[in-house]
């Protein structure tokens, strides 16, 4: 991976997944290789209504075996797509030796996320104090308790890439990339070109997205994307067949290392 105008090269020395199929990136090979879908009938919410009620859905055990082994003083500011890139990124960390880097400010992160969705409670409680006019009343929102902080935190696109930062203790560059199904890829291509321009060695990059509840699910009901017609909804995803008939939402992270060439040798 290289500009005409660098010479710096950058290879890929870790990576690291969690998806429906597998808590990490030899499960998941395996799963996939067998031909097995993790695509299944959604349990987290009761889908009573909605044309689709399949999703990719990450095993909540998974996530605590994680969490259970690992420091969780950042895990009240942590959405659960950044809960699923924590363990994604250790994954990759640990392949590329992460931690024996030296130089901090030689590390950076560019993260594709787009946050959390506001649950249905949320959007109550503020359609509450809205007039339709643009107009909010602040006033009265402030005495019934206001927006809880914490809340409004997991929903910025910059949290996410700003935790993880912070929990691999890098402290060179931070982006966030909000450009929808692409922002994974385009984290990438943006973590190369940091490595091609001098600005870091280092990059932990991907993306991360866990959006299977009632307000991620109505959007794409409403846009008509969504797979509507299965039988089976292992079988329901299939892109490239004449008779698809939309996609299946699922969530899961993914990272790489990506090194210049030299510094990881």
């Amino acid at each position: 991976m290289m500009t005409k105008s660098s010479q710096r090269r950058v290879v890929i020395t870790g990576y690291g997944m969690i998806t429906t199929s597998g808590k990490n990136s030899e499960e998941t090979f395996d799963k996939c290789s067998q031909g097995l879908s993790g695509i299944d009938y959604i349990r987290s919410f009761d889908t009573t209504g909605l044309p689709c009620e399949i999703a990719g859905e990450v095993d909540n055990t998974w996530i605590e075996e994680f969490e259970h082994r690992t420091d969780q003083r950042l895990r009240k500011f942590s959405s659960r797509g950044l809960r699923l890139m924590r363990i994604a990124a250790s994954e990759a960390a640990g392949r590329a030796a992460l931690d024996q880097v030296g130089n901090r400010e030689n590390i950076g992160v560019s993260l594709g996320s787009h946050g959390d969705n506001p649950d249905i409670e949320d959007i109550k409680l503020i359609h509450r104090f809205y007039d339709g006019d643009g107009h909010w009343d602040m006033k009265n929102l402030l005495k019934a308790g206001g927006y809880p902080f914490l809340h409004f935190f997991r929903r910025k696109p910059d949290a996410a890439a700003s935790i993880l930062s912070t929990t691999f203790d890098c402290r060179g560059p931070v982006l966030s990339l909000v450009s929808a199904c692409a922002a994974g890829s385009q984290a990438i291509g943006e973590a190369v070109r940091l490595i091609e321009d001098k600005k870091c060695d280092v990059m932990i990059a991907g993306g991360c997205e866990a959006t299977i509840d009632f307000t991620g699910m109505i959007g794409f009901i409403l846009l008509k994307a969504l797979c509507e017609k299965y039988s089976e909804p292992q079988k329901a995803s299939r892109p490239f067949d004449r008779k698809r008939s939309g996609f299946v939402m699922s969530e899961g992270a993914g990272a790489l290392i990506l090194e210049e060439r030299e510094h990881a040798r």
